[in-house]
């Protein structure tokens, strides 16, 4: 055996224990053991036990869809967190928008209370801002 056969019977080796299919076929249509010009190498393909190369596929398939579904939950969890936090700032849009309208209120109705004790309340252009204070601030 020549360096270069031992160290690609050592490569060979190395691939098939790590799950290499040598049943797979290249663009030309060949094998690994049918394209391979070292006897060596040969004989490692057609000796190699192909239920460990199964059995090997079957966990490595096993390994991708256990990551997918914990992907799918990982990214199920960070959906509710967004939505839970999205729930808890509008609430919280919802409560200061009302504390805005309330001290909007406040100030129409100060305004108009200062207006009408001290008289100057025109009629005319300011009417209908008059109305709608008058509506917004009961007496």
């Amino acid at each position: 055996m020549t360096l270069l056969s031992g160290g690609m019977h050592r490569a060979v080796q190395v691939l098939l224990q790590h799950g290499a299919d040598p049943r797979l076929y290249a663009d030309d249509g060949l094998t690994p053991g049918q394209q391979s010009s070292f006897e060596h190498v040969r004989g490692v393909l057609d000796s190699w036990d192909i239920v460990l190369t199964d059995g090997m596929l079957r966990t490595m398939q096993a390994d991708r869809d256990r990551q997918r579904d914990d992907d799918r939950q990982l990214t199920a969890a960070e959906t509710h967190r967004i939505e839970t936090q999205l729930v808890a700032a509008e609430k919280e849009y919802a409560t200061a928008e009302k504390q805005v309208g309330c001290s909007i209120t406040r100030i129409c109705c100060f305004v108009f209370k200062v207006f009408t004790d001290r008289d100057i309340v025109e009629w005319g252009s300011n009417a209908i801002g008059l109305n709608l204070i008058m509506t917004i601030c009961p007496s």
